[in-house]
């Protein structure tokens, strides 16, 4: 989930065209003016929630999943979102941190049933003279199984996002995003974040997920905010990130969306990107995945469905041994993909948007098994109303538990 409305982030992350939600962070902020900042704090409005949407979740086991997201409330205030897994019912959990507007929390990774890290970040007003400026901030908060705790989170210069994160422990986890100022990483030891140091392979670089198999061996993925530079991969090897760049495939526009690691040199990495056109073809919208043995990245051949002409990419992955689970979609259809260790095959659909050419979301996805997956988006309802969507996979088929 990138920093924008939940409305407007809907053609960021949208299955309907193609998949850069990466890019549209950057985009995003470089749209936004003073003028679009929230409504006023305390507003009795605040506590009738208009819409919700889940752009990441975490499952430790069955019966615990936390997802975050966002909500906009009537009076269009954007706040940050949460809601758990029991193994029977999906509840909102008390309201995570929202310390300025334009709030939301865009990655979760829970290493406890009472340990989850939720990042993301919020708009803060800044009174200085000779007028009021915008600043966009880091945004971090723990969930110890009953309440939320803001985090102080540190800032590289301005125009912030923290747009993934991944716990290997309690007091161990790694988080991601982008800044106006170059990329960031940050790591939190149980008690305080603190800044890495990160390379910059180029100007725009966003990184968009961050996977760690242990404490001192991570991944993560992005692409250049201009959606034509280069596929990006950093590896951290417990004292340095260090960039290993997956092959770009023939494409004017590609991106990575998300990242899962099952050890240091078993990672898959998953996005979509476009085919140019011809002299007498349209371009062509492609899924993308590809595969990390701890030296070199290579094409892993992901399914995009025959036909596909609007739009297609996958939005995001989870690996358990040597099986993978990654979501996302083609045209106006949801699509569902799991990795055999050998190749990619296509899942029973996931539920598919309840109205007609209006677009259904899945964003994030967890299994606490091979077989056993939940992923977590949004829908329109009634009146184009945006609800939370939750699905379950089992291996076989989908089932809707949210929506």
């Amino acid at each position: 989930m990138k920093l924008t409305t939940l409305t407007n982030r809907r053609s960021a992350a949208a299955i309907t065209g193609v998949l850069i939600v990466l890019i549209s962070a950057v985009v995003a902020f470089l749209a936004y003016t003073p003028a679009m900042a929230g409504t006023a704090r305390n507003s009795a409005a605040d506590s009738v929630p208009a819409q919700h949407s889940l752009a990441s979740v975490s499952c430790v086991s069955p019966t615990t999943c936390v997802a975050v997201g966002q909500r906009v409330t009537t009076s269009n205030r954007d706040l940050t979102f949460a809601e758990s897994w029991n193994g029977r019912r999906w509840q909102v959990l008390p309201q995570p941190p929202s310390p300025g507007s334009l709030d939301s929390l865009a990655a979760v990774s829970c290493a406890a049933r009472s340990a989850c890290m939720a990042v993301g970040s919020y708009e803060s007003v800044q009174p200085a003279k000779p007028k009021p400026h915008v600043q966009i901030l880091n945004l971090a908060a723990l969930w110890n199984g009953h309440t939320w705790k803001l985090l102080a989170t540190p800032d590289h210069g301005t125009g912030n996002q923290l747009t993934g994160v991944s716990c290997t422990a309690a007091d161990r986890c790694v988080a991601v995003g982008w800044s106006l100022a170059g990329t960031i990483a940050e790591s939190w030891n149980g008690s305080h974040w603190r800044l890495m140091t990160t390379p910059n392979p180029a100007p725009d670089i966003v990184l968009n997920s961050v996977s760690c198999a242990t404490r001192s061996d991570c991944v993560t993925v992005g692409a250049a905010g201009s959606g034509n530079g280069p596929l990006v991969a950093e590896v951290w090897n417990g004292r340095s990130w260090q960039v290993h760049n997956p092959p770009n495939p023939n494409s004017i526009e590609d991106a990575l969306a998300s990242v899962s690691c099952t050890g240091p040199a078993d990672c898959i990495a998953v996005g979509g990107y476009l085919i140019p056109p011809g002299v007498s073809s349209p371009s062509q919208p492609k899924t993308l995945a590809e595969g990390w043995n701890g030296k070199n990245w290579r094409l892993l051949n992901a399914i995009t469905p025959a036909g596909t002409k609007a739009g297609a990419g996958l939005h995001g992955v989870a690996c358990k041994k040597a099986t993978c689970l990654a979501i996302g979609g083609a045209d106006e259809k949801l699509l569902g993909e799991q990795w055999t260790g050998h190749a990619w095959r296509l899942t029973s659909a996931p539920r598919q948007q309840p109205i007609k050419d209006v677009a259904t979301n899945l964003l994030g996805v967890a299994c606490w098994q091979a077989s056993r997956c939940m992923a977590v988006g949004d829908y329109f309802g009634k009146s184009q109303v945006i609800y939370p969507l939750a699905e379950e996979w089992n291996g076989t088929t989908w089932r809707v538990l949210l929506g």
